[in-house]
């Protein structure tokens, strides 16, 4: 079972945390939880991974909410994923039959690799289809005359 939250500013999302239940919903539950925030002209793009344990899950979903909000925050200097941080070498997209997907009881595993350290991205459907959007809408806006080729240089 997921929890998501989406923080949308004039109907645009800006930040969102998906919190996957690792616990067959035992009243106090562990949560994994994977949060991004988009980058502002004041802040870099962001996100962060955590575990909240022992959440009394029979309290109000805000209970679950404040907890996560109060964590998702990335300081300067952490797990920044500014222009010059993030350039991943292998990026691959898997379904809800994955090995990961089914763990993680997610539709959509995202894996981008950084040398020899990967990193695994898990969505619901609705936030696949909001992330579909979104990369849609950026491309689009891309002329295809200044947009460079660069598949060549990540494979090899």
């Amino acid at each position: 079972m997921a929890l998501e939250i989406i923080v949308s500013l004039n109907g645009r999302p800006i930040a969102t945390a998906c919190a996957v239940n690792i616990s067959d919903l035992a009243k106090l539950s562990d949560y994994k939880v994977t949060a991004f925030e988009t980058a502002s002209a004041f802040t870099p793009a962001a996100s962060n991974t955590f575990k909240i344990e022992a959440h009394n899950h029979e309290q109000s979903c805000w209970a679950l909410v404040e907890k996560i909000a109060s964590r998702a925050k990335v300081n300067p200097g952490e797990s920044s994923m500014s222009q010059t941080s993030i350039k991943p070498e292998f990026a691959r997209a898997n379904g809800p039959n994955c090995v990961g997907c089914i763990e993680e009881k997610a539709d959509v595993m995202l894996t981008f690799g950084f040398g020899t350290n990967f990193t695994d991205v898990f969505l619901d459907r609705r936030l696949a289809a909001s992330f579909h959007e979104e990369l849609g809408r950026v491309l689009s806006s891309i002329p295809i005359s200044s947009a460079p080729d660069r598949s060549s240089e990540q494979n090899g």
